[in-house]
């Protein structure tokens, strides 16, 4: 239990309690990620440094999110997706959705659709090879309604195989896909 006077000390080397390895795991997360959109796995040092708070919290500590059993949606297989050779042309997707997508998507909609669609169809082909992964599923938890805003503008066309990618890959929100193509 932590206590508000308590001082919080993060030893890259050494594991001292769950607060500390969880805000430091999540830290570096959100930085591998955001560099990640900036460059092709450009947050590999940042995801190396996620794996070495894994590694020392399986082995200080007793909490089972930092472990392989149990849930798949923990720390242990977020990391382990980052790292995963079978997800890096996911990581190369976020440089492409953000940098060369978002960024110019006012002045050239109608090609980032299409890059949006060709990083869904990529999603797709990863999904198959690892169904349920967790780096996935956050994808679609954070990006489902920016998705949904930029492809509802396309062609009837783009609208449907939108409908289809989306709904297959997050199948929780196909209502909310389904407007696509109505």
């Amino acid at each position: 239990m932590y206590l508000p006077t308590t001082p919080v000390y993060f030893r890259e080397n050494q594991f001292s309690d769950d607060l500390t390895s969880l805000l430091a795991f999540y830290a570096n997360v959100i930085l591998a990620v955001d560099y990640d959109t900036f460059s092709k796995q450009g947050g590999s040092q940042f995801v190396q440094r996620a794996y070495s708070v894994t590694n020392l919290a399986q082995q200080g500590s007793a909490n089972g999110a930092w472990q392989a059993g149990g849930d798949r949606r923990n720390r242990y297989w977020l990391v382990e997706n980052l790292q995963n050779q079978q997800l890096v042309p996911f990581r190369d997707g976020l440089y492409a959705y953000h940098r060369l997508g978002l960024d110019v998507f006012a002045s050239n909609p109608v090609q980032v659709r299409k890059q949006i669609l060709d990083l869904l169809t990529t999603i797709r082909t990863i999904g198959l090879q690892l169904p349920n992964s967790v780096l996935l599923n956050s994808f679609f938890d954070a990006k489902s309604q920016e998705l949904y805003n930029i492809l509802y503008e396309g062609t009837s066309a783009e609208r449907q195989k939108a409908f289809d990618l989306l709904s297959y890959l997050d199948p929780s929100k196909t209502e909310n896909y389904r407007k696509l193509i109505q």
